[in-house]
């Protein structure tokens, strides 16, 4: 009856990948803001599926070499289809729980997500509302949502990549603009909103479902 993707630019992949008829509807997805304690430090992080290649954690491994503080990177290195990421200038620390990463997002000035392609990008929000500046790869989910308050690296140019974080690295004023507008921006993105967009979409389901189905009394 509806299929429900999570921004405008995912709804545009599905429309060309199925076809026009699909009946796509657009709910942004949303999180509700971790309460916690922001103390940022020089330092750039970035979380996922690691072992992804859609994710494309081996550019900002490229873009690592020699870089200091290093990139801290969280998240699972083997994927379930036997997939591994093999990193060898990133700093490593595993698959971390809520609780586990939540302090990292506060610390981390800069978060960095190079992923070939998103149907939204939730770690993405995640570090946003930490007031965390962004660098993401230049696809059109992330320019949907973060376009004014990010910096935009080409997908696999790993020297953009070094160049953008060493820059804002050493720019400790503007990165700390770009978390606070980063911040701002993820308020658009809220648990609310989320909820509210797809319990709209359940109705009017239902209701076309209401107005098709056969009376009893057409029922011989």
């Amino acid at each position: 009856d509806s299929v429900i993707a999570a921004s405008h630019s995912f709804a545009e992949a599905l429309s060309h990948a199925y076809g026009n008829g699909l009946p796509v509807e657009v709910v942004l997805n949303g999180r509700a803001a971790t309460a916690l304690e922001i103390d940022k430090r020089p330092l750039i992080f970035t979380a996922g599926r690691l072992w992804d290649e859609g994710k494309n954690i081996a550019v900002l491994d490229r873009a690592a070499v020699k870089m200091e503080p290093p990139v801290v990177a969280a998240g699972p290195l083997t994927g379930p289809n036997g997939a591994r990421g093999e990193f060898a200038h990133l700093k490593l620390v595993g698959t971390l729980n809520e609780s586990e990463i939540v302090p990292w997002y506060a610390a981390a000035s800069i978060f960095a997500s190079p992923a070939r392609y998103e149907p939204f990008g939730l770690a993405v929000l995640q570090a946003a509302q930490a007031g965390t500046a962004l660098v993401l790869s230049d696809i059109p989910t992330f320019r949907e949502l973060w376009d004014g308050v990010a910096l935009f690296c080409p997908v696999d140019d790993d020297i953009a990549w070094r160049h953008a974080l060493e820059d804002l690295l050493g720019a400790p004023q503007r990165a700390r603009a770009l978390g606070r507008a980063a911040q701002q921006r993820a308020a658009r993105y809220s648990l609310e909103a989320m909820v509210c967009g797809t319990l709209d979409v359940y109705s009017r389901a239902l209701a076309r479902k209401t107005s098709v189905a056969p009376s009893l009394h057409a029922v011989p």
